[in-house]
């Protein structure tokens, strides 16, 4: 057996979705012959952000499974690479695999570190000598976007427990953790300096876990830098900006994630059996519309609709052999073509519709006012009648109240608005979301810059970036600014305060790096993911990549939320 520690990666060191498939290239590409892919549920998921089953046929893979179904029939004459993550559960399942082997031959792959106790148990278990090479490759992460990564955990709500009180579940949800941000960070060929936000103490106890982690792997980090280039790792709370989650979202990806969900990259649509997929890397469209506002996606859609009926116009006219034959020619790029067109116009079409039916143009003009405006009494008044409208979807009246109580925790007017919610039949557990999340995330939990009480921060963010905004772009739909925004303004400045955000590694003379790696305990947001877009779009001399334990809508973030009362927190 060949012991390899890591398979070479060539390529940016910046775009997530170029690192995950330049190492998926590279480990499909370690042989020519026959192929069996074997994965686990997390490896299944970034593989297929990147390949179809039709892109992996092309590159010789015949067979797929995932490791947790043993097979009975030999398949002698294919090449099995099995690639999973590092846990005890696959490690067993390998070694079993090993024991009894199914395959030709075996290169097995590891989405992350591999202890050498581990190999060695490998090398006593390949008893019949089938295994080519043992790799690691550091792609333990979900590639959502090229800025953008996730781990795929619902909730982290449990890490916010006593060491004693963990159970044997959340430790492996922490290490889970520890693992992705490792991979992440060496993917990226950078040393972290690693800073938390003070007024957490998950994100305090994983970024000192995540400092101890790395030192049990310091050759490896070492070995995967590039001339100790240095990048910042911050370790942020979802509790502390909780608002950004919870708001009606008006640019593509956040709205369709928002009104109707997206699951790596897959959406369900209501009139439709199979799902769509919204992938930035294989649709030029979405790619260019995903961070752009609904009127802007409406025009574009109609400019994409007139393209359509031109080429539709084209294959009519058949006057003689040589047009039919253009015609046959042209058809798989035209049926790709028309496919694109009602993909979008059915996503579309899906959240303009519950746009209207939810009368979301009255509600959100007033969630953007309690999010970013102290002024109570007018937006008492809006509330009373939004909240008296029977037209007014149920839960858009409890996201408003829920809002309103964020800002003006203890407000006599919450009580009064509890009760209209009551008058209007709502049930009093979607009610009680009111509560968890003043437990989970009230002025007491959460630090002081929901509201705009350090404006120094605000200001150094929109300095920043103040070429790409005009005051068309600052409709009334889209004036909140998330906190991670105000954050990044000061760390590209090297302005971000010690106090608030102090270092687990050693603080640095100089604070400001040019790669920064912002991690969310408890989940980012599209809407997040955007304004990380801006800033690397709007800075060539900085690179932000965002990450958290999942990617939340407002109902994802509230059944997190709810798990407050499980834990007693």
């Amino acid at each position: 057996m060949e012991e390899s520690k890591d398979l070479e990666r060539r390529g940016p060191d910046t775009d997530l979705i170029e690192i995950s498939k330049n190492y998926f290239e590279n480990m499909i590409n370690m042989c020519d012959e026959r192929k069996a892919l074997i994965l686990d549920e997390d490896t299944l998921g970034y593989i297929s952000l990147n390949y179809s089953r039709s892109n992996l046929l092309e590159k010789n893979v015949y067979f797929f499974d995932v490791i947790d179904r043993k097979g009975t029939e030999k398949l002698n004459h294919l090449v099995a690479i099995f690639f999973v993550r590092n846990t005890n559960d696959n490690f067993q399942k390998i070694k079993e695999e090993l024991e009894d082997p199914l395959f030709g031959a075996y290169y097995l792959v590891f989405a992350n570190p591999i202890e050498d106790e581990k190999l060695r148990e490998l090398a006593e278990a390949d008893r019949f000598d089938k295994v080519r090479r043992v790799l690691e490759i550091f792609a333990d992460f979900y590639a959502v976007n090229r800025d953008l990564f996730s781990f795929n955990i619902p909730t982290s709500m449990d890490l916010c427990l006593h060491e004693s009180a963990m159970t044997p579940a959340t430790h492996v949800k922490n290490n889970r953790i520890l693992q992705g941000l490792l991979s992440v960070v060496l993917s990226c060929r950078k040393q972290p300096y690693v800073r938390f936000s003070k007024h957490s103490n998950r994100a305090a106890k994983l970024a000192d876990s995540f400092v101890s982690y790395m030192s049990s792997e310091d050759e490896l980090v070492a070995r995967s830098s590039k001339d100790d280039e240095k990048c910042t790792l911050l370790i942020l709370d979802r509790k502390d900006d909780p608002v950004t989650p919870l708001l009606n979202q008006w640019t593509y990806q956040s709205m369709v994630h928002e009104l109707i969900g997206i699951t790596k990259h897959r959406v369900k649509l209501a009139d439709k059996k199979e799902e769509i997929v919204l992938n930035p890397d294989e649709d030029e469209f979405f790619k260019k519309n995903m961070y752009k506002k609904f009127p802007e996606v409406q025009k574009e859609l109609e400019v994409l609709l007139t393209q359509f009926k031109e080429k539709e116009k084209s294959r009519a006219k058949i006057d003689n052999i040589k047009d039919m034959q253009r015609m046959v020619e042209n058809f798989p790029e035209f049926k790709k073509f028309a496919g694109k067109v009602t993909k979008h116009y059915s996503a579309f079409g899906e959240c303009s519709d519950k746009i209207t039916k939810r009368k979301l143009f009255s509600v959100c003009e007033l969630e953007q006012d309690i999010a970013v405006k102290n002024s109570k009494s007018e937006q008492v008044k809006e509330m009373k009648e939004i909240l008296e409208d029977p037209e007014v979807d149920q839960f858009e009246k409890i996201r408003l109240v829920m809002l309103f109580s964020l800002r003006y925790e203890g407000d006599s007017n919450v009580k009064k608005f509890r009760t209209m919610l009551r008058e209007s039949n709502i049930s009093p557990d979607h009610i009680d979301f009111i509560d968890f999340l003043i437990q989970y995330a009230g002025k007491d939990k959460r630090s002081n810059f929901l509201f705009g009480k350090n404006t120094g921060l605000l200001k150094g963010a929109m300095d920043l970036i103040k070429s790409n905004f005009t005051e068309e772009d600052e409709s009334v739909y889209t004036r909140h600014k998330s906190c991670l925004f105000n954050i990044i303004g000061q760390m590209v400045k090297g302005k971000l305060s010690e106090s608030d955000f102090p270092f687990s590694t050693q603080s640095p003379r100089d604070t400001k790096t040019k790669d920064i790696i912002v991690f969310i305990l408890g989940g980012a947001t599209y809407q997040e993911a955007k304004e990380v877009a801006d800033f690397n779009n709007s800075d060539p001399n900085f690179n932000v990549i965002l990450g958290g334990t999942t990617v939340h809508n407002s109902k994802s973030f509230l059944a997190e939320v709810t798990e407050v009362r499980d834990y007693g927190l």
